[in-house]
């Protein structure tokens, strides 16, 4: 049985991994169990919000709306044992994530909608759209802006030491002279480069049902 303390499921792994921890404590919001449960009921959640607004589906009340949100906002770890709990019983991680979305929407205005949950949708679906937000949300809230602090703080160790000299190398044998901050900065036009190509890129996702 999984222990989820702070928001993320502690279990063997990640005591194996605890010196590195505090490195790596700000991704484990994205990559955790946890929140790769969180991610695929907000994918079951905003499809079905999405359905809605097809004509397949009768259009929802801003409550509903809000009721919908609700879910997702509120996700914590019972709910997430509940997930669990769906998935020893029916052996299917995303049947279990239907089941639980219907244990929230019974007995609720959105009851007619039950059927609709998951329509259309392959497992596969679920799980690659929750792994594509996980990736993209990581990326820009944690690896983005912790890659443009790097940069700054590289920028002000080149200026701050642009006139430093020092033996450049080639080869492994001293070569033309150079400064500490002309080789920093060659190293950030680099990291520059790295830090662009991994902003500009688009993740993707399965989204074509059962037919491919």
């Amino acid at each position: 049985m999984l222990c989820f303390a702070h928001g993320f499921p502690v279990g063997w792994a990640l005591r194996r991994i605890k010196p590195a921890h505090s490195q790596l404590a700000p991704l484990i919001e994205f990559f955790s169990e946890f929140a790769f449960l969180r991610d695929r009921v907000r994918v079951e959640l905003n499809f079905l919000a999405a359905l809605s607004k097809t004509g397949m589906v009768r259009p929802l009340i801003d409550s509903e709306s809000a009721q919908l949100e609700s879910i997702l906002t509120n996700f914590s770890n019972a709910d997430a044992e509940l997930i669990l709990d769906y998935e020893r019983k029916t052996r299917h991680d995303v049947k279990a994530i239907e089941y639980f979305i219907q244990s929230k929407l019974q007995d609720t205005s959105l009851q007619d909608l039950l059927p609709w949950i998951h329509f259309g949708l392959t497992s596969e679906d679920t799980n690659s759209l929750g792994q594509a937000i996980a990736l993209k949300e990581s990326r820009d809230e944690v690896i983005l802006p912790n890659l443009q602090s790097l940069i700054s703080n590289l920028s002000d160790f080149a200026i701050r030491y642009k006139s430093i000299p020092m033996l450049a190398r080639t080869h492994g044998q001293y070569a033309v002279p150079t400064t500490v901050g002309r080789e920093f900065a060659v190293y950030i036009a680099r990291l520059k480069k790295t830090r662009d190509d991994i902003a500009s890129h688009r993740f993707e996702a399965k989204l074509t049902g059962a037919v491919r």
